[in-house]
């Protein structure tokens, strides 16, 4: 049926490659050809099959690049990520077409139309900037983009902690913030690795930028296995070595009551749920108050499980591909 769709596919992609995509996208380039996987879930017996490559391939062949690289420099916010979904399908399907869409880009019409939303940097924006960031050719504009307007930024982005890092500290270092929850849900795992790079190039800052989000970041954890938004083990080790004294304080913000049975399933549930739940006891062991008694309860009833981790934390799902590199 795939094989049978393909000229269909190639037609709505040779008129608007952005918006045809976006109504391609999750039916048909994920969950059929399974080759459009921002999550990272189609691995092992999941991946895609060299015949759904193929077909992957097929449907981009009819794109022009001229009209794709001026409908991503001239997209509406409301359609940032939607472009950047499709750069991504695109530069894993075809990459030839990617980079020709990438040399004619005009970065100064894109400039123009992200230019009101660097003060509170909306998700679809970090969307698109990464997925522009992801291929070297252009990746050093990326980061003139952010350098040139980093004045801007009220809130610094963990996602663009990544692709700006200088940038990043540079801010933090003059009173910035970084911005590690944001509506009160704590980015764990690009927040984790923000702060991985603010305490490898200036440990002293990462005190100053867990601060205004210790109640946040309590909060999360005492709800951890119900509210889950990604994996906390790296956030909360970078933390636990970096900022001692903010990592007690939000020990002494965590509800116990809640926090107990929260981390009582995650030490029966999967990986990333029992490496984050193992980390907090192991730091809370040889308190005294309510949050040690309860790491000490929860060490009888988990002997094993409850043990922290000691190899290098991860920032990401089980599914996930980075980590932190020691």
């Amino acid at each position: 049926m795939a094989e049978l769709f393909i000229p269909t596919a190639q037609q709505v992609l040779a008129e608007d490659p952005v918006g045809g995509f976006d109504q391609l996208s999750q039916d048909f380039a994920s969950r059929v050809l399974r080759v459009f996987d921002v999550l990272g879930v189609y691995v092992g017996n999941l991946k895609p099959t060299s015949r759904q490559w193929a077909i992957a391939k097929r449907i981009c062949e009819k794109i022009a690049p001229s009209l794709a690289a001026e409908q991503i420099s001239t997209v509406r916010p409301r359609h940032f990520q939607s472009a950047a979904y499709f750069l991504h399908f695109l530069c894993k399907s075809a990459p030839r077409k990617y980079h020709a869409v990438l040399r004619k880009l005009n970065w100064g019409k894109l400039d123009s139309v992200i230019s009101n939303d660097w003060a509170n940097m909306p998700h679809d924006t970090e969307v698109l900037l990464s997925a522009l960031h992801s291929r070297p050719q252009v990746r050093h504009l990326v980061q003139k983009l952010i350098a040139d307007r980093a004045d801007r930024i009220v809130q610094f982005p963990p996602r663009l902690m990544l692709i700006a890092p200088e940038v990043g500290v540079a801010h933090i270092a003059k009173g910035g913030i970084l911005r590690l929850s944001h509506y009160n849900l704590v980015n764990w795992s690009f927040g984790g690795l923000a702060l991985a790079i603010v305490g490898e190039a200036r440990r002293e800052l990462v005190e100053q930028a867990v601060s205004p989000f210790i109640a946040d970041i309590a909060r999360g954890l005492s709800n951890y296995s119900h509210d889950f938004t990604g994996p906390a083990e790296g956030l909360v080790r970078v933390v636990i070595e970096y900022a001692p004294v903010a990592w007690r304080e939000v020990l002494g913000k965590i509800d116990p009551t809640v926090a107990e049975k929260c981390l009582s399933e995650c030490l029966a549930g999967d990986p990333d749920h029992k490496r984050t739940a193992a980390t907090v006891i192991e730091s809370a062991i040889n308190l005294d108050g309510p949050v040690g008694d309860l790491a000490r309860r929860l060490r009888v009833q988990f002997p094993k499980a409850s043990t922290g981790p000691t190899d290098p934390p991860r920032f990401f799902n089980t599914h996930g591909r980075r980590r932190r590199k020691k």
